[in-house]
């Protein structure tokens, strides 16, 4: 494979122009798309301003286009080549002696270069916009929903009780599906004002209704008294409680480990979190992959004179492969395989079709 610095450097250069300006389309379409969704949610909240849903969408646009991003890399590396194509510089390039590689090589390098900043930089401040939106969003369109929070003192939990108040429950540990262990709840009124205190050996959890086991009453005279079993109507499930943790996208990748360890400490299960730190260490050999596949489409185009069917391809191929990932993800998170390995799968299936028929092109 021939190198020489400038050539790389040109290449690179021109690998990052066509990357900025698929991901300014993409973000004006993106952004335009999810204003458009947010007006419609908001025409029955008068109190909402646009300057507050443009805000909404703003935040939003960091996640929706780390989730594009291995499609922005295939686009770009199809249009940088097929432009050098067309401006007949990928046949000067193959007359001078560089090969196919050659060419390739430098936007391999650009991968590597910006997966090293996504893990250090980006992917905190993707993690960070996606957890503002969600607090903010919530504060604009004025949703009072259930908290949860995960700790190393165990699992805690805010229920805002149908009535005027809330209850704040601690919960040490989660013995199976739906048993709680050592659990405590506390009682405030709308004012924030302590009512009463319950200390429960055990609570039964099931649908819109929890079962406290032997619990000891506090009231405000600090008097701790027994009271028998008795059942409270609560509409908060498992699931529900699940679903209010923080979502694995607004942790960043050094912080999922010690999250995922929590949850997994109070009993419940961390597949969804680790599933996700599982795809992120799999992100730069899947961007790489999105190269080569988008070279192949590219190069084949130049070969057999019909770039409009091989770039096509090349785009078809792209979307098969994230259904692909998506497919391992599902089954992955059903457990029916490995979890590494529902991350590991579909990224080499993507990477070893590109190599084999990048090489088939340079051999051909």
């Amino acid at each position: 494979m021939r190198y020489h610095p400038r050539f790389s450097i040109y290449i690179l250069k021109s690998f990052a122009l066509w990357n900025g300006l698929v991901l300014l389309i993409l973000s004006m379409t993106t952004l335009l798309f999810s204003l458009v969704e947010l007006i419609r949610r908001s025409q029955t909240h008068a109190f909402i301003k646009f300057s507050q849903l443009l805000k909404i969408a703003l935040l939003q646009l960091p996640s929706v286009l780390d989730q594009l991003s291995p499609l922005i890399l295939l686009f770009s590396t199809i249009i940088l080549l097929w432009t050098l194509q067309k401006r007949s510089e990928i046949i000067v390039m193959r007359s001078l002696g560089y090969s196919i590689w050659s060419i390739v090589f430098p936007m391999i390098l650009g991968v590597f270069i910006y997966s090293v900043a996504y893990f250090f930089l980006l992917n905190s401040f993707v993690a960070s916009t996606k957890n503002i939106h969600a607090h903010y969003q919530d504060k604009v369109f004025r949703k009072t929903e259930n908290l949860s929070s995960v700790s190393k003192s165990g699992l805690w939990l805010r229920h805002k009780k149908q009535e005027d108040g809330y209850s704040i429950i601690h919960v040490n540990h989660i013995n199976n599906a739906n048993i709680f262990g050592h659990s405590i709840i506390y009682d405030f009124n709308r004012f924030g004002q302590f009512i009463k205190r319950y200390d429960v050996k055990q609570i039964d959890v099931q649908d819109k209704k929890w079962t406290l086991k032997s619990p000891l009453l506090t009231e405000s005279n600090d008097i701790q008294k027994p009271v028998g079993d008795f059942s409270w109507d609560i509409n908060l499930t498992l699931k529900k409680i699940k679903q209010t943790f923080q979502s694995p996208a607004s942790l960043s990748f050094w912080q999922l480990p010690k999250f995922i360890k929590l949850i997994e400490k109070t009993g419940l299960s961390g597949t969804e979190h680790l599933l996700y730190f599982y795809n992120l260490l799999m992100k730069p050999f899947l961007f790489v992959s999105m190269v080569l596949v988008g070279a192949v489409s590219a190069f084949a185009s130049v070969r057999k004179r019909n770039s409009f069917v091989f770039i096509l391809f090349g785009i078809l191929a792209g979307f098969s492969f994230h259904f692909l990932h998506q497919v391992f993800h599902a089954l992955g998170e059903a457990l029916k395989i490995p979890l590494f390995f529902s991350s590991l799968i579909p990224t080499c299936i993507s990477l070893l079709i590109g190599l084999t028929l990048l090489l088939h092109l340079e051999e051909g």
